[in-house]
């Protein structure tokens, strides 16, 4: 697939930016082996971040993805530790953002089509806002890289190398692209679109990433309330509708979260606590 430099595909802008929750290692990973094998398959490079322990082991072996070994070996795939990571950014956030530009380009200039991007969850702490705000800088590096290129990015979040701060913002800046399990979400066409059940095991997910949402609909242009397509969602319990709740008693002044073809039962349950006037039903998806 390397070679001479070639043009880039039209609509290069269109990329992904996504984040991916897993409650262990064995869930992240199981879910990484199949992503990363499907875009090795359709002739994709791929640069994957990993932890300094078993981070490389793992995906040569029985649980990894069937073509990297062949990928290592061709170059389509190439791994990085994190602690190589920081050492070659220079532990500062332009230095990450160069980094992932850098390889963007060259795979691009080297004539693949697409470019895929994932690391490991890292495990930051973020217990103060210098390091949320941070974090937040490191993150719309992705969407920038989206915005300009065919790269595909799928971030990681794995409970069992997260607080609770950590997952709250990593949710929370992700709102536009989180995969769950049993549930999702994304914006389209200025709606907040959910997909799947949302209950307690998912609450504190969908919690973060709606609050998230009503923060973006808030600083951004025009206007402020919150759009959400409830159409496709199949079942939301007590958990869920109380993160609904607290996420329309806590929108700022002037803003609404306007849910669009919810289920009868969602509307019940919140009637049964009473209807804050933030939150509004209307029938139509």
């Amino acid at each position: 697939m390397a070679g001479a430099r070639t043009a880039r595909p039209a609509g290069a802008g269109e990329g992904v930016h996504t984040l991916a929750v897993a409650a262990t290692v064995h869930e992240q990973r199981t879910g990484t082996a199949a992503w990363l094998d499907h875009h090795l398959a359709a002739g994709t490079k791929v640069f994957y971040k990993v932890r300094p322990d078993d981070g490389r082991d793992w995906l040569t072996g029985p649980d990894g993805p069937p073509r990297a070994s062949a990928a290592l070996a061709s170059g389509q795939l190439e791994v990085m530790d994190l602690a190589e990571v920081v050492r070659a950014a220079g532990g500062t956030t332009e230095g990450l953002r160069r980094l992932q530009e850098s390889e963007v380009d060259r795979g691009l200039d080297e004539g693949w089509p697409r470019i895929a991007m994932s690391q490991e969850s890292a495990g930051r702490p973020m217990m103060d806002a210098a390091e949320v705000a941070e974090y937040a800088a490191q993150e719309s590096a992705y969407d920038e890289l989206a915005r300009r290129a065919p790269v595909i990015t799928r971030c990681q979040l794995t409970a069992a190398f997260e607080n609770r701060t950590a997952s709250w913002e990593t949710a929370s800046l992700h709102c536009g692209g989180i995969v769950d399990g049993q549930w999702r979400a994304r914006w389209v066409h200025g709606r907040w679109e959910l997909d799947g059940e949302i209950d307690v095991h998912v609450a504190a997910c969908f919690g973060a990433a709606l609050h998230g949402a009503l923060r973006l609909r808030f600083d951004g242009p025009g206007d402020p309330d919150l759009h959400v397509d409830a159409s496709r969602v199949a079942f939301f319990d007590v958990a869920g509708a109380q993160s609904l709740l607290l996420a329309a008693h806590t929108a700022a002044r002037n803003q609404t979260v306007v849910v669009h073809g919810a289920g009868r039962h969602l509307q019940d349950l919140v009637a049964a606590v009473g209807l804050p006037r933030t939150l509004r039903f209307e029938s139509t998806p």
